[in-house]
């Protein structure tokens, strides 16, 4: 989380301190929809919902976890939302004269469509 992160719920906004809040502060019941957004300068937004309180993941040692999702997380610093897309475009053509310097950016290779949830639920076990 950055530091200027924010949840919303409903039309109540809450600017929290990362270090310090927990989604348990904000008494979360079935059905409540979250939004939550990354970087307030670049709006990176998430989108959440409460699915059941009692849910138990079928995660052997998860007491609560991620049961969907899609996508990879885009690099940091990336321009958000759009300049995300322009890199995807960039990358989908080796002929763009941005493509090589992209890459070298990168630092790794980007896999825009990769989603792993026992990656993710492992990373939340340890939180």
């Amino acid at each position: 989380m950055h530091k200027y992160d924010h949840f919303r719920l409903s039309d109540d906004q809450f600017y929290v301190e990362p270090s310090q809040t927990k989604l348990s502060a904000f008494g979360l019941r079935k059905g409540y929809n979250i939004e939550y957004i990354y970087d307030l300068g670049d709006c990176w937004v998430h989108a959440l919902k409460t699915l059941d309180t009692n849910y138990v993941p079928q995660t052997p040692g998860l007491k609560r976890g991620c049961i969907a999702g899609a996508r990879a997380c885009p690099p940091e610093d990336c321009g958000g939302p759009y300049g995300y897309m322009y890199l995807l475009d960039i990358l989908a053509d080796p002929n763009h004269p941005e493509y090589e310097d992209r890459l070298e950016w990168l630092e790794e290779p980007l896999a825009p469509e990769a989603f792993d949830i026992e990656t993710i639920n492992r990373k939340l076990r340890r939180l």
